[in-house]
């Protein structure tokens, strides 16, 4: 399997994950709907840096929306890949996971594409604050926030 390095030659990048570059990423099709179509961006890659309100450090993840699948405007569901280095200061072990994901809406009113479990949290929640895509983690001792750009 080939892989793109990062930082690239510029210094762009997420550091420490390679990404598969034979990928099977779909875009998604006409009958998935406007705001659900967002999630996908220009490549369905996105990237951004883990942070803690609570602790001191960082560490970079990748969010590939592999494809979008929809029956309808109240059943659409995402196959995502995650991606993550080592950064044992949280526990956490560089990994390539991939699972489904739902579209729902949370108590509060937002909008989120809701990941059920990855290695390092119960629930990840991914959506959108004007053209940023958020996120937020809850892990065992610890909230982690991200804001993604496309790759």
């Amino acid at each position: 399997m080939n892989h793109q390095r990062y930082p690239n030659e510029h210094g762009a990048g997420p550091n420490g994950i390679y990404i598969p570059t034979d990928l099977d990423v779909k875009v998604p099709g006409t009958n998935v709907s406007e705001r659900v179509r967002l999630f996908f961006g220009k490549t369905g890659i996105w990237w951004g840096t883990w942070r803690s309100p609570q602790v001191k450090g960082s560490y970079d993840a990748v969010l590939i929306v592999r494809e979008i699948k929809s029956n309808g405007p109240s059943d659409e569901q995402a196959e995502i890949m995650y991606l993550t280095p080592d950064y044992p200061k949280w526990y956490i072990t560089a990994d390539r996971w991939e699972t489904e994901a739902a579209f729902v809406t949370r108590e509060d009113g937002r909008f989120v594409l809701r990941i059920p479990y990855s290695p390092a949290a119960t629930t990840m929640d991914f959506w959108f604050e004007g053209s940023s895509l958020k996120g937020i983690t809850y892990g065992r001792f610890m909230r982690r926030d991200i804001v993604l750009k496309p790759l």
